[in-house]
C-alpha cells in the first residue's frame, strides 16, 4: 500500500539536543521492506531531537502540529489523535522516559523522531558564513568538527505531515540541521573494551573435539 502524505507544515526548531543521529549513512528498514522504485531495502536518514517542555517554541510547535492534524483529518482530528498520540509508530512526538527509560538524555525530555529518504541539508557557521553539504562553495563533510553528532545542539528544519499507510499517523521529516553548540557525545548500546575478561585456561588452545551426531534434535 502506498503511503499518502496529505498535509505538510514546516518549522525551524532552534537549540535542541540531537540524538540517534544517522545523517551520514541512512538506516535500513528493520522489516526489510523493499522500495519498488529501486528494488532495494528501504532506508532513511533519521534523527531524534530532544527538548524540555519549557522550550520557548513548544507552544508554537504544538499549534503547528495541531494545524496539520486539523487540515488532514477535519472533524476526525480529536478521535484520531486520541488513538495515535501514545503510539510512537504513529505519532512522532513522545515523552522520552516512556520509550527510553534507561537513557539519561531522555529523562524529562520530549523527543521528535524525524526521517528523510534524502540526506538532509547539514549547515555549520564557519568564519562568519554558513557552509553546507550541498550548494555552498566550501562543502561541509562528516569529517568537519561541526558536523552534527548525537549529543550536540542543533537548529532543526522539520516538516510535519499526516499520512495514511495501513492506518492514519502524523510523522516528521528532517529537512535540515544547523550545528548550534558542542555537547557531550551520546551513544546507544556499548561494547566490551576487552579489559572485562580474564585469561582463558591453556587447554583452550587444543583442537576441538569431534562432534557426536545429534539426530537432528532441537531445543524444543
Amino acid at each position: 500500500m502506498t503511503e499518502v502524505n496529505t498535509v505538510q507544515r514546516q518549522i525551524i526548531f532552534n537549540n535542541v539536543l540531537l540524538n540517534r543521529a544517522s545523517i551520514t549513512t541512512p538506516l535500513q528498514d528493520k522489516k526489510g521492506e523493499i522500495d519498488p522504485k529501486t528494488g532495494k531495502v528501504k532506508s532513511k536518514y533519521r534523527v531524534h531531537v530532544l527538548f524540555p517542555q519549557t522550550h520557548p517554541q513548544f507552544n508554537e510547535l504544538q499549534a503547528l502540529i495541531r494545524s496539520v492534524a486539523l487540515a488532514g483529518w477535519k472533524d476526525q482530528t480529536q478521535a484520531v489523535l486520541e488513538q495515535i498520540k501514545t503510539n510512537n509508530q504513529r505519532f512522532c512526538m513522545q515523552r522520552g522516559e516512556l520509550y527510553y527509560p534507561s537513557e539519561p538524555a531522555y529523562k524529562g525530555m520530549i523527543y521528535i523522531s524525524a526521517g528523510n529518504k534524502d540526506q538532509p541539508t547539514i549547515v555549520a557557521t564557519e568564519n562568519g558564513i554558513n557552509i553546507a553539504n550541498r550548494g555552498t562553495p566550501a562543502i561541509l563533510t562528516p569529517s568537519h568538527p561541526k558536523w552534527p553528532y548525537s549529543g550536540c545542539k542543533v537548529n532543526a528544519h522539520l516538516e510535519f505531515y499526516t499520512y495514511d499507510y495501513n492506518g492514519k499517523g502524523l510523522g516528521c521529516s528532517v529537512l535540515g540541521l544547523q550545528f548550534f553548540e558542542h555537547g557531550e557525545r551520546l551513544r546507544g548500546a556499548s561494547v566490551s573494551s576487552g579489559a572485562e575478561f580474564g585469561i582463558v585456561p591453556a587447554q583452550a588452545d587444543g583442537a576441538p573435539p569431534s562432534q557426536p551426531a545429534t539426530g537432528g534434535a532441537g531445543l524444543i
